[in-house]
């Protein structure tokens, strides 16, 4: 075989090996897909904290998609983050997800009762309802001096709507409360 030969061969195999490894880029490890949710009611405050009480960033409309960056401990709230990049807290109800929320990182606070504000029941046994109505259905009865968290209240302040020691969410008659604040500060939930 020619010098010339040779050497031609020998770039061609490297001309085709630069070639081939050009053409096959390494293969980057394949990163699990970031959960994913979106707003399953009309509008969405997205707050700075989990909890009702902290300051709303901003507000999505049903179908808004998102990030889900993790949980509170008892999986209530959801932090967020949305495609501009805000970062917030949702209401784990009203979302829809195909994740599993308890299985979310805890990345807020770690006991909702710390931040919200309680009652104690101060009368004999109280009806929970389901509404803010002396005729709504009765979801459970509480004993005097059980601790209640306080969610939110109607209108007029004569009903507040609680949330018992074992998650039981619904509505009893203020007046047979001893609140940590007064019931007027609580955001209206309900008619």
């Amino acid at each position: 075989m020619k010098p010339f030969a040779r050497l031609s061969f020998k770039y061609s195999a490297l001309f085709i090996l630069v070639l081939a490894t050009a053409s096959f880029p390494l293969v980057a490890p394949v990163r699990a897909a970031e959960p994913t949710g979106y707003v399953n009611t009309g509008r969405l405050n997205v707050r700075s904290g989990p909890y009702h009480t902290y300051a709303v960033v901003v507000v999505i409309d049903k179908g808004q998609g998102f990030t889900l960056l993790g949980r509170n401990t008892p999986a209530t709230w959801v932090q967020i983050k949305l495609p501009s990049g805000i970062t917030g807290w949702v209401k784990a109800a009203y979302i829809k997800t195909d994740a599993v929320i308890g299985n979310l990182p805890v990345t807020g606070d770690a006991d909702v009762a710390a931040v919200a504000p309680q009652a104690i029941v101060n009368t004999g046994r109280l009806n929970v309802r389901s509404a803010a109505d002396p005729y709504a259905n009765i979801l459970t009865i509480v004993d005097k001096g059980a601790k209640l968290l306080l969610l939110g209240r109607n209108n007029s302040g004569t009903w507040a709507q609680v949330q018992t020691a074992d998650g039981t969410k619904g509505w009893v008659k203020a007046g047979y409360l001893k609140p940590s604040v007064a019931i007027s500060t609580l955001p209206v939930t309900g008619p």
